[in-house]
């Protein structure tokens, strides 16, 4: 496995952090002046001088990134400045409910595209697979914020059936995990159903048809287990995406994760809260990414990365 992680994916990945630091901590500035939420409105322009030098935020720009970068390749994020408090700890206790809304939208995403990946591809050029196919695509052009308010209203106010926020038992869950989930199941069943069809054709299938086995020991052993390899590598792309595109759907159900924190943060410009989120997402989708590459090449041992 060691083998496996290159040198030149992990440099990329430290490349890829390196530029997220500094995009975040340029943005964050440029949306103004945090010294003006922290002090009342009667405050003096000398009480703000004061609170700016004592934060650090009269040195030149490059002289605070790199003090912010010293301290965090220490885990040492600063302290926020709206709770006062370290803000790398806060982060990581909210990364339980985003890890949880994570997963129950991968499983949701997995419970509908496989099934349906299977049989648009079996029912190929049938009603079924045009109406399965017609809904993939809808699945992929729902705005992910339009189909969480509709749930919220439909479900959740008009027909009172589930709950809809806070995080609590898992009913709490199921409206914002079919939110998050929709466009991975409709990216799924899209890939599935092509990598089917194309694995459907080949000799060792129409061998296996010849020899009399049975139709659905040729679909689950044969077709699906190839036909899954491409979709590993979609699974660890869109773990990365879910986990970081939780935001509007953590707001929309007010799910206690790191998005709407963050969202929070950003409104208040609580900078070091947010360069630490940013961070932590951004090196989960980076670790991601390389567990794919491994699990990959483990699956398929034909595959060698230059």
């Amino acid at each position: 496995m060691l083998q496996l992680l290159k040198w030149r994916k992990l440099i990329n990945a430290v490349i890829v952090l390196f530029g997220v630091s500094i995009i975040v901590f340029l943005l964050m500035y440029l949306t103004g002046d945090p010294v003006a939420l922290l002090l009342p409105m009667d405050a003096s322009l000398e009480d703000a001088e004061m609170l700016r030098e004592s934060l650090g935020l009269n040195d030149p720009l490059w002289q605070q990134y790199l003090r912010f970068a010293g301290q965090a390749v220490k885990g040492d994020f600063g302290v926020s400045l709206r709770h006062h408090q370290p803000a790398l700890p806060m982060i990581l206790a909210k990364m339980p409910a985003t890890i949880e809304l994570t997963l129950a939208g991968m499983a949701v995403a997995l419970l509908i595209a496989i099934p349906l990946g299977i049989i648009t591809a079996v029912k190929s050029n049938t009603v079924i697979d045009y109406f399965g196919s017609l809904a993939a695509l809808i699945g992929q052009s729902m705005p992910v914020f339009w189909l969480g308010l509709m749930l919220l209203y439909l479900v959740g106010v008009k027909w009172d059936l589930l709950p809809i926020n806070g995080r609590g038992s898992w009913q709490n869950l199921i409206l914002p995990a079919i939110t998050v989930g929709a466009y991975t199941a409709a990216t799924i069943v899209r890939l599935l159903r092509s990598r089917m069809l194309e694995v459907m054709q080949q000799d060792y299938i129409k061998t296996a048809r010849a020899k009399g086995v049975k139709k659905n020991l040729i679909i689950i052993k044969h077709a699906l287990r190839n036909a899954l390899l491409p979709v590993i590598t979609i699974l660890g792309m869109q773990l990365g995406v879910l986990l970081g595109g939780a935001v509007i759907t953590e707001t929309i159900f007010s799910w206690p994760g790191v998005g709407r924190f963050m969202i929070q943060s950003i409104y208040n410009r609580d900078i070091p809260v947010v360069q630490a989120g940013v961070f932590v997402l951004a090196s989960c989708i980076v670790i991601i990414n390389l567990l794919t590459d491994v699990i990959y090449s483990w699956l398929d041992p034909r595959i060698k990365y230059e």
